[in-house]
Order: structure tokens, then sequence, then C-alpha cells
């Protein structure tokens, strides 16, 4: 080993004991020493690269810059003392790996005589800093990207649509009629329809768009440099996609839908967030509309996106309750028997109108009123004004009108409601048998006690109670026995395919005779055609509601005249 080796590595150093890779090469990159340890990472033998040039080593596809030597040595000075290289070593056998080199220079008395480079073999630290990179960037259910690294491309695309005027689309996908599937088969069977769903996806987009999943059943697709006449086709053909697809669990056939929300990406756009909120209510207003459609937002009509994305919810609500900005609509409750019933129901359902008429459906502020603690006082509107109406109307009362009205968990741990709706009864002078309150079956059961209470002290003063979405629990037919309800509302998720379903038949038909031999009268909603409303007559189920029945229209333009002739 030469003078200028000893100096770097002290004298008498026997290379072949380094831990790493040792080769020495002179000022024309030919190699001069090549230690055991590089024998073993490069797949040589000494004998077979000494007078060889370094370049034998190293991938040149990988780093041609090394490979060709021309920066070693006439940039001598500026080589980095300790630091680090990364490079793919090229082994004798064609194969590449990841390795880290460090180099340093060699010195005599004219001046820098060559140089060594010690290899390290770091295949295994890289494919686990790839591995990490990779999770850290897709989801680890589907192989999708996730939301962080979709925002990240989503910003791109933004920037581009700025710069040099591109045009995207952005799509907000959410699944319907999904919770069905994971509620009654568990949630291995949700992940594994997640799965093979994501890859049907795949195969109804375009090869450059990019599919992520942000959450649950949510997910996003960017259709990149697409007009929005070529992305509503792609849009339609995921939709008649995702209908077509037939999920099979355990003897079982499950169909589902997908509502999406679709956002134009022009230069005025807002920001990531902003356009991620207005595809989220635009797939709210999709499912508002029916479910597995497409609502359409235009880069132009920004004045509605942005309202969606730049103000935050709980102002929106607050505003909308201090200017009198909610909307009751109500839908028919109706006899599934031809008879002529006494009663007739009607389940107001409540909408948020924005100062430009826009109208926002429950479903897509209601779940941010009830993160934000504002649904106490969104369930005290709607009964404020149901009884002004009510009031107002005392023929249809007369005639035999009753209005369900819905309350939230949060309103049934509200230990002052009770004594505000006998307040307003007393001030509309209003008979409670006119009134019907409807409760989820997850929000009765998280909150039993409270709600065993308010149904107790209503219940006292003539009010009824629906028990709403029932068997959608593992445990409904044992919580039933204990809360006193004069109806019970039929789970609508087995409601709409049990024409087609034999399972979700056997369902309704199970609640439907539970509900007689309780002396509970029995609601089914999602009644969308007409064999549907076949078999539940045919179950003699006690009343029926859904599109098929009646589309919601607002309170106001409900007609007092056929009740009070009834009267």
């Amino acid at each position: 080993m030469s003078a200028g080796v000893c100096q770097l590595f002290g004298p008498g150093l026997d290379i072949h004991a380094l831990p790493d890779g040792f080769v020495r090469i002179d000022l024309k990159g030919y190699i001069q020493d090549f230690n055991s340890r590089a024998e073993q990472l490069f797949g040589y033998a000494a004998r077979e690269v000494i007078g060889r040039s370094l370049s034998l080593l190293i991938s040149p596809e990988e780093d041609p810059a090394l490979g060709d030597l021309h920066w070693v040595f006439p940039e001598a000075e500026r080589i980095r003392k300790g630091e680090g290289f990364w490079a793919r070593g090229l082994r004798k056998d064609g194969k590449v790996f990841d390795t880290e080199y460090t180099l340093g220079l060699l010195r005599n008395d004219e001046g820098v005589a060559g140089a060594v480079a010690l290899f390290r073999d770091v295949s295994n630290l890289r494919a686990k800093a790839r591995e990490l990179d990779y999770l850290a960037r897709h989801d680890s259910l589907t192989g999708l990207i996730n939301r962080v690294e979709f925002s990240h491309r989503l910003g791109h695309a933004l920037a581009e649509a700025r710069s040099d005027g591109a045009r995207h689309v952005l799509c907000y996908l959410d699944l319907d009629w999904f919770k069905e599937v994971n509620d009654s088969c568990g949630h291995a069977a949700g992940d594994e329809l997640l799965r093979q769903l994501s890859r049907e996806m795949q195969g109804c987009v375009r090869q450059g768009d990019v599919l992520a999943r942000l959450g649950g059943d949510e997910f996003g697709l960017l259709l990149q440099c697409c007009d929005l006449e070529h992305a509503k086709r792609v849009v339609e053909q995921l939709i008649q996609g995702v209908g077509k697809f037939r999920f099979r669990w355990q003897r079982r056939h499950f169909r589902v839908g997908v509502s999406i929300g679709v956002v134009e990406i022009s230069p005025n756009s807002c920001d990531v967030p902003t356009l991620l909120s207005a595809a989220d209510t635009a797939c709210y207003l999709a499912k508002d509309a029916g479910r597995n459609r497409m609502h359409l937002v235009l880069a132009d009509n920004a004045r509605s996106a942005r309202h969606c994305g730049e103000m935050r919810w709980v102002a929106r609500i607050t505003e909308a309750l201090e200017d009198d900005r909610l909307l009751l609509r109500y839908q028919p409750i109706i006899p599934a028997q031809v008879t002529g019933a006494p009663e007739h129901f009607f389940e107001l359902l409540v909408s948020l109108k924005e100062r430009d008429g826009t109208l926002i459906p429950p479903g897509a502020f209601i779940p941010a009123a009830e993160r934000f603690g504002l649904m106490p006082r969104i369930d005290r509107w709607v009964v404020d004004r149901a009884f002004q109406f009510l009031g107002r109307n005392p023929g249809m009362v007369a005639g035999g009108i009753v209005c369900w009205i819905n309350l939230s968990g949060q309103t049934l741990a509200d230990a002052g409601f009770d004594d505000f709706v006998a307040e307003q009864l007393q001030a509309q002078g209003l008979s409670p048998r006119a009134i019907v309150f409807e409760v989820t079956e997850s929000a009765a059961i998280a909150n039993l006690q409270q709600t065993l209470r308010l149904i107790g002290r209503l219940k006292a003063l003539g009010c009824r109670f629906a028990l709403d979405d029932f068997g959608s629990g593992m445990s409904s037919f044992a919580y039933l026995k204990n809360l006193p309800v004069d109806f019970l509302k039929i789970d609508g998720g087995f409601v709409r395919d049990m024409a087609d379903d034999p399972v979700d038949h056997a369902m309704v038909d199970a609640i439907n005779k539970v509900g007689q031999v309780m002396n509970i009268k029995t609601v089914a909603e999602f009644v969308e055609n007409e064999s549907v409303l076949a078999q539940l007559r045919a179950l003699k189920v006690d009343y029926v509601q859904g599109h098929y029945i009646s589309w919601p229209h607002p309170l106001d333009e409900l007609d007092a005249a056929p009740f009070e002739r009834r009267n």
C-alpha cells in the first residue's frame, strides 16, 4: 500500500479487515487496491479489477458522473470530507444494488496522488426508506394514494391552472349503501369491498387520472388536463361501472352506488382546502338528489363554491339560524294498505338556505352541526316553526295532520327540551297528538337513559315517538323492549333492495312481525319503486315513505283544503 494510503488510514492498516469495500484509484481513475469486502460486494476477485476503471463498479444509468470520473480529480478540493454519496453499484453478474460511498484524497509531496472510495451496501436501508415513503403516501388497505398525497397533487394541478391556464377537474366520491355491508357483515367484509371496488374504479378512469382514498368510503379523483365534457363522460362511466359491480360475501350479494361531486379547477379557483370542501358539498348534493349520480360545480359559479369552502360551518349555520334561513320541507308517510286513515303523517326535513337562494341539503350541514354542538338549536328552531305552522292552520290539525320531527342525540341530552316543547304546545294551543318525535336507533341506544327520560316526559304530555333506522344495530330487538315507542321505522337499507334480496326481505318481515307482536306500527322508508311497495303491502307493513310515494316539498306549500274538507 502506498505511503499516501498509510497517511490517510494510519500505518500498518489491514485493508482486508475493514467492514466496508475499500477501493483505491490512481489519478486516471484506475483501480489499484481492492479489499476482500469489496470482492464480496461487487462479485469480482481483486485480480479481475486491478488496473481497470472504477466505472466498472458503478451503474452508468444511475450515476454517470461517477462512472466517467471527470469530476473526481478536477474538483478534488471540493470533495466533502466524510460525507456520504449515493450510487447504484454494479456487480459482476449484472445485478445493481444500492450503495453509499465516501471519498478521500491521497496526497504526496507533489499533491493529489489518487483517491480512496469506501463502499457500503445499503440496499436494505434504501428499500426500507422506499417502503416508508410509499406507506406515507399510500392507503394501506387499497394501495391508492392517500389524502395527504392527493392534496399535494391537487396543489400541483392548481398551480398549473394558475400559471398556464390548464384545466383540470376534481371529483369527490362517496359510496352509497356501503354502511349496510359493514353493519350486516362486519368490517372485514367492508374492507374487502373497498379493496375490490378500488380496483374496479381504477379500471373505469383514464390511465393518467389520479384516484385516491381519502378515508372511510370516500375517494378523490383528479382528472388532469380534462375539459368538463370529457369529465362528465368519465364520471358517468365510473357511476355505471360501480353500479354494475356486485360484491359477494358469504353467500350474500351486495350492490353499491357512488355519489360524485364534480368541481372544475380553473385559474380563478381558490386553494386546495376550498376545492375539496366545494367538491365534498357537491357530493352531498348528489346524494340528496337521489344518490348514485353526480352534481357539478362550475368554476365560473365561484360564489357558491367559495361559500361552501371558505366560510366556517359554525358561522354559516349560526347566521342561518339568526336570519331565519332554514327551510322546512315535508314528505308524506302514507298507509301501505288502501284505507280511510284518520291521520295524515308528514315527516319534516330541514335544509339551509344560502343568501343567494341556494338550498343546502341536511346531509351537507347536519354532520357539521353535530360536530360543533349546534343540533339542539336547530331542533328547537324546527319545533318552533313547525308548531307555528300548525297553529296557523287549525283546520289541518282538526283534519288529522300529524308532523313527525327528528331529534338529534344531542337534543336527547338537553335537560330543558321537554319544558320547551310543553311551552310551545301551550303557546300555539296544539294537541300533542299532532306531534311524533323521531329518534334514530343509534342515538337512542347511545343516550339510553336520557332517551327514556325524554320519551317519558313528552309521552306524558300526549306526544308520540318513532324509532328511526331500526335494524341497523346488532342489538336492535333487545333494546326495543325497553323503549316505549309508538312507531318503528324500518331501516331503509333493508327496504330498498328487498324485492331482489331475500335476506333483506326476511329482515323487513321479521321487524314488521316484531312490531305487530308489540303493538307498534311499522313504517318502511326508502320505498323507491312499485315492486317494493307491493311486497310491503303483502307483508302488511303499516306505513310507507320514499321517493316513489312523494318527494319532499316546502312546508309552506302544503295545501290545507283536502284535510279541512275531511273534517
